[in-house]
């Protein structure tokens, strides 16, 4: 049977050491600056919270959904978020430094501002993601799906970009030409279609990078 608790429930069992709340699902909304950092919140339901700030860095989040959350400036650096439900979150200004985010569900995620520096993307889906501005220095982009993703003045250097596939993108969504110089990338096998290149030509059919 799932578990139902309020998010101040939450904050005051995890300031009397309480850390596993695996499959709770979380209703009302957060209130205050809070720490969850390391907690174990595997599976959880945050779907429409207001976690707005909370520190979930180190925390386990794998299959956790956050479906619809207000996760703004919120903290997960290093924290486990594989095969999460990200949909339609609001993650401006969040801090995922060297977290897992593999095989995790970002589709229509606004992300603007957003820091991944060394963070693993693999196999994530980012479809119609505000991508705008954000920090993607080192991270791992294998396996990922783009379509409609904005990544103006995204900082890509020194991503690994390796069998993605980028598809039905507008050129004005998606512009390698400021975001992503190649030349700093291994892009081997990556799909592009309908992408602005650095040069300003457009690929209007399907093209792998080599």
């Amino acid at each position: 049977m799932t578990k139902f608790m309020n998010a101040e429930d939450i904050l005051r069992h995890y300031e009397k050491g309480e850390r596993d709340f695996s499959g709770i699902k979380v209703k009302g909304y957060n209130k205050r600056p809070a720490n969850l950092s390391g907690a174990n919140l595997s599976g959880a339901n945050f779907s429409c919270v207001n976690l707005s700030g909370v520190n979930f860095s180190n925390a386990n989040l794998s299959h956790a959904n956050f479906n619809s959350a207000n996760l703004s400036h919120a903290n997960f650096s290093g924290a486990n978020l594989s095969e999460a439900n990200l949909t339609k979150c609001n993650l401006i200004a969040v801090k995922m430094n060297a977290a897992n985010l593999t095989c995790a569900d970002l589709t229509g995620a606004n992300m603007e501002r957003a820091y991944l520096v060394n963070a693993d993307l693999g196999g994530s889906v980012l479809r119609n993601a505000n991508l705008k501005y954000a920090n993607f220095t080192g991270a791992s982009l294998i396996w990922i799906k783009l379509d409609g993703t904005d990544l103006s003045y995204a900082d890509l250097a020194d991503v690994t970009l390796f069998d993605s596939y980028i598809n039905n993108v507008k050129p004005s969504a998606l512009n390698l030409g400021s975001a992503m110089p190649l030349d700093t990338i291994n892009k081997e096998g990556t799909h592009l279609c309908n992408t602005t290149m650095p040069d300003g030509d457009t690929i209007d059919d399907s093209v792998y990078l080599k």
